[in-house]
């Protein structure tokens, strides 16, 4: 076997993952396998150890299920692989480390999780562990290796592979300080001690050892595969060859539309080689798991993990035949598309011109915990997310985490990069940047980034420092930028449209002396009664400047637009944040779609290709059925010659060269849910 037919996943694949209660040890696996493939996929994520295992295992340390008596051979995982593997349908195993059993408990409490107070993690009788331990620095390789002994598996998926401080009630048991740990941390830390939560100052360091840590375990793991069995992927977070991300709704939060966009850009914007699988969670919420979410909401979610080059995975609770879910017919019709046109969906990969940097997400910067900062960096990258795609001004997501290692070469493929309220950046990168605008590139900065105090870290920046900062709240009620300010002298609350909220937090810069600036930026005034509501007056300050420097250019905006059009959504404030980018990137796309569709641009070897997206159905809070469009057309620069183009789901061709101006006119007859279309030379 050649070794691109052993690494079967760096092709397109779809996974169906049946998350298992111990009462499906005796499904009806051909019924199952029957419900897999009518999806179109071809590759099963199925439960086989850990907290619970789905075969006879022989370890000391596993929990066999007493439900494997009501199957004949006693082993679900055999009579599962074995028929997987007779249609063509390839299984992944996984498998949960992260909790033992209340006799495993007992007998190893050297294994678990230790609080600050010295207390277990305990749900429902099941006692968390510590990644540190030999629970799973020594027997992880155990259990992987009975699997292997047994079953001809095609991949392993470890879940909670974390340190974990909360259980499944969602209470908060702080930071593991067992024995193990704090061996560990001390000498990683240079004798420092552990941190009792996320809000010890300590916390961030110690995120980096457990970042280290898991990078450690799971690389030995991945070792131990590749040994026993060449070619067989371990799916984990992040660090392997095959990561994974996870999308799902969460009862008690708005769910972010393009959340699945997000996952799977992060992963491939900066590397595009790399496959990413990315689960797909029918249910609504993890305390209800057997309701299912709204099926407009879970499509949407599939087709932007497809558009951004992700694998799907169709993730569903329990037995399928024993769970019905209200998504399989719709789904089938994606995935079913997905597999057909594997030629275009092999390698593809990013293409947008346009990279917006997210900052990195954790359970503070999502908001949940109050976190100013992080929750302001949030909205000025969902504003930014929200203006371009509502524009269609086609982009590629970057994590913040990401920049650390980045150099100007890769972000060659950019004409602009923005980057939305992320604090400092360190020298390093910021010494990249510098070189990218040189190169030709272009910056797009909000918010605090760049600035290190006072200190503007960018050299190619507009300003020379910073030397104030206004933060929401009384002092920015009342204060207005203004793109196109009235000339000096006027009446005092006079003004020019579009009159644009500041929101969020508003910066004084030394700009330098050839930076040029534009808008202005009002005094504060009552508000109130109306009849005292006057006395703004424009003052020096601009919006923002923009310097060039090299073959490139550099913008720096004094107010946080993103957060303004989080919170007040107008026009208005979309459109002034869109200007500023278009005036650093000559846009790729014209058109007369409406704002709810999405464009995604992506390459598959020397083919352009567009994901078209209907989300007129998409609001706050659910997604509802869309409204199909008719004779729609979408013009494309590109600098390729274009000779024919394929719409995937209308499946008709066209033929389109490019005009005088390098662009290329797509008439799409019927847009339902989504169209791709195939801009081939």
């Amino acid at each position: 076997m050649t070794t691109s037919e052993r690494e079967w996943w760096r092709r397109p694949f779809a996974t169906f993952q049946t998350n298992l209660q111990e009462i499906d040890a005796g499904m009806d696996v051909p019924a199952v396998l029957d419900t897999i493939e009518s999806v179109g996929a071809d590759t099963w994520l199925l439960n086989v150890g850990g907290i619970v295992s789905f075969h006879p295992s022989d370890l000391p340390f596993q929990t066999p299920t007493s439900y494997l008596a009501t199957r004949p051979s006693g082993d679900l995982v055999g009579d599962a692989v074995a028929a997987a593997h007779a249609r063509g349908v390839r299984v992944i195993a996984r498998i949960d480390l992260s909790k033992v059993a209340e006799p495993i408990a007992r007998e190893h409490p050297d294994w678990l999780f230790v609080s600050a107070r010295g207390e277990p993690q305990v749900y429902e009788s099941l006692h968390s562990t510590c990644p540190n331990r030999a629970y799973w620095q020594t027997h992880a390789v155990d259990i992987v290796g009975e699997v292997l002994d047994r079953y001809p598996v095609d991949g392993f998926f470890f879940n909670w592979f974390s340190f974990n401080a909360h259980d499944y009630a969602g209470r908060d048991h702080g930071v593991c300080h067992c024995e193990d740990c704090a061996r560990a941390y001390a000498a990683f830390g240079d004798g420092a001690r552990l941190p009792v939560d996320a809000d010890d100052p300590e916390h961030p360091r110690w995120q980096e050892f457990t970042r280290a840590c898991i990078a450690d375990l799971g690389g030995r793991i991945a070792e131990e595969i590749e040994r026993r069995s060449p070619g067989t992927p371990l799916v984990l977070q992040r660090g392997t060859a095959l990561p994974y991300g996870e999308v799902g709704n969460s009862l008690g939060r708005v769910a972010w539309p393009h959340a699945s966009g997000d996952v799977v850009s992060v992963r491939k914007s900066l590397a595009p080689e790399v496959p990413v699988l990315v689960l797909l969670v029918s249910f609504l919420d993890i305390g209800y798991r057997f309701a299912a979410d709204q099926t407009e909401r879970f499509l949407q979610y599939l087709l932007q993990a497809i558009a951004r080059g992700g694998n799907p995975c169709v993730y569903v609770m329990g037995d399928p035949t024993r769970v019905p879910s209200p998504h399989l017919e719709a789904v089938g019709e994606v995935v079913r598309l997905f597999r057909w046109h594997a030629d275009v969906y092999d390698g593809l990969h990013p293409a947008a011109p346009i990279a917006l940097v997210r900052p990195s997400l954790t359970s503070r910067s999502a908001g949940y915990e109050g976190d100013g900062d992080a929750a302001l960096a949030l909205d000025e990258y969902r504003g930014l997310h929200r203006a371009l795609q509502e524009r269609h001004r086609p982009f590629d997501v970057v994590d913040r985490s990401a920049l650390a290692g980045i150099t100007a070469e890769a972000l060659e493929r950019f004409e602009l990069v923005v980057l939305p309220a992320l604090g400092p950046l360190g020298a390093s990168v910021s010494a990249v940047l510098d070189e990218y605008v040189r190169r030709g590139g272009h910056l797009l900065l909000t918010g605090d980034t760049a600035l290190d105090g006072g200190a503007v870290e960018v050299s190619t920046h507009p300003a020379t420092t910073l030397s104030d900062t206004e933060r929401h709240g009384s002092a920015l009620r009342s204060v207005y930028a203004l793109p196109s300010p009235p000339p000096p002298g006027g009446l005092p609350s006079s003004f020019s449209a579009p009159v644009l909220p500041v929101l969020g937090e508003l910066r004084r810069f030394a700009w330098r002396d050839d930076a040029v600036p534009f808008g202005a930026v009002t005094t504060a005034a009552p508000w109130g009664p109306p009849e005292k509501s006057f006395g703004h007056r424009v003052t020096e300050d601009p919006m923002g400047a923009t310097r060039r420097s090299g073959r490139g250019a550099v913008t720096a905006l004094a107010v946080t637009l993103g957060a303004a059009y989080s919170a007040a959504g107008t026009r208005e404030v979309r459109d002034e944040l869109v200007r500023r980018v278009d005036d650093l990137a000559r846009p790729w796309v014209e058109t007369d779609l409406p704002e709810q569709v999405e464009v995604v641009v992506a390459r598959s070897g020397d083919r352009l290709v567009l994901h078209v997206l209907n989300q007129t159905g998409v609001r706050d809070g659910t997604v509802l059925r869309h409204v199909p469009l008719r004779e729609v057309s979408i013009r494309i620069r590109t600098v390729d010659a274009v000779g024919r183009v394929d719409l995937l789901v209308d499946g008709t061709s066209q033929r389109s060269e490019r005009d005088a101006a390098g662009v290329v006119t797509v008439t799409i007859r019927h847009l339902g849910l989504f169209e791709v279309v195939v801009l081939a030379p």
